[in-house]
């Protein structure tokens, strides 16, 4: 089964642009390289022509990886798609290391070709991720790590949507801040809110924040 990997359209075209460098001003470069490297003489003693060569062998494994992303891409549009209280590519999400109480950063979900731990990305393709993909905000999620498994609790989940979407045309109107719903959990309840709204671009953030009793 082929495997897709599943990006944004602003990832899509960054990694399009990269591949055209590639093989067009990249691949000139490294020819010329190569070409100045011959007249140093002997290609058998001559550390710059292996240096090149080298170079070209990188980038031509670089391209190939690139045309097999850009053909198995699946854009992911959540501002359009994401009419749920469900976690998906694009919701960012707070937890809480239930053992130690600690509640650790806020972290976006995102496809594998954006992941980047260091800025709180992490792919849905993450053991974090895959545990977080389709859960709610005050469920309880088990996550396996190297000193075993470390059990958290989803404190809130904030989902863009596009106002034109099913549920993003029921908020239209409202403001940061504004309360949707209140819905009531055996452990506690979940507030549903506005985060915020960005009327010229037709985006509106709304979260889900888990009250415990």
């Amino acid at each position: 089964m082929v495997k897709e990997f599943k990006m944004s359209q602003e990832r899509y075209d960054e990694l399009k642009k990269e591949l055209d460098y590639s093989k067009t001003t990249r691949a000139d470069e490294i020819a010329e390289l190569i070409k100045e490297a011959r007249g140093f003489g002997d290609l058998s003693e001559n550390s710059e022509y292996d240096e090149a060569k080298n170079e070209q062998g990188k980038l031509y494994s670089r391209i190939a990886e690139l045309e097999e992303i850009l053909l198995h891409a699946k854009i992911v549009d959540n501002e359009s798609e994401a009419d749920s209280d469900k976690i998906s590519i694009g919701c960012e999400v707070t937890v809480t290391n239930l053992a130690t109480g600690k509640a650790l950063p806020t972290y976006k979900i995102v496809g594998s070709q954006e992941a980047d731990v260091m800025n709180h990305a992490v792919s849905e393709d993450s053991p974090f991720g895959k545990a977080l993909m389709g859960r709610k905000a005050g469920d309880e999620i088990a996550v396996e790590a190297p000193k075993g498994m470390i059990r958290y609790r989803i404190d809130s989940v904030v989902i863009t949507v596009s106002e034109y979407s099913a549920f993003g045309k029921t908020l239209v109107g409202r403001k940061a801040g504004d309360e949707i719903t209140v819905v009531e959990t055996p452990k506690g309840m979940i507030r549903y809110s506005i985060d915020s709204v960005e009327a010229p671009k037709g985006v509106i953030r709304y979260r889900m924040d888990y009250i415990e009793r």
